[in-house]
């Protein structure tokens, strides 16, 4: 059909997040338009901060709200959880954990 929108689902592969944003995978996110987090075990993790970063070397940086606060998003094993919308503006994203680590999977829409 014309002006139809075709979209694109990544199906994601499970990943090791960490304590530490220099740890943390890099996941490319720049093209993405829906995704959701899967927790698929957490090692003392009960959740996520987000940091981003612009390219794929650089430092990530810690998420701030417009109240000033980290954004973060508390998890537990076995479930699922939307990503905060201000995550679609970053180019890649870094989940970090506040203890211990977690076995996570993004899967995402583009």
């Amino acid at each position: 059909m014309p002006n139809e929108i075709s979209r694109q689902f990544i199906d994601g592969v499970n990943f090791t997040a960490t304590n530490s944003a220099s740890t943390s995978p890099r996941q490319a996110f720049a093209t993405m338009a829906g995704a959701i987090v899967f927790v698929v075990s957490a090692s003392s993790a009960t959740s996520i901060a987000w940091y981003v970063c612009y390219g794929g070397d650089d430092t990530p940086v810690p998420l701030i709200n417009s109240a000033g606060n980290a954004v973060t998003t508390a998890i537990s094993a076995g479930n699922a959880y939307e990503l905060p919308s201000a995550l679609y503006a970053a180019r890649y994203v870094v989940p970090v954990v506040n203890a211990g680590s977690a076995v996570l999977r993004m899967c995402c829409k583009a």
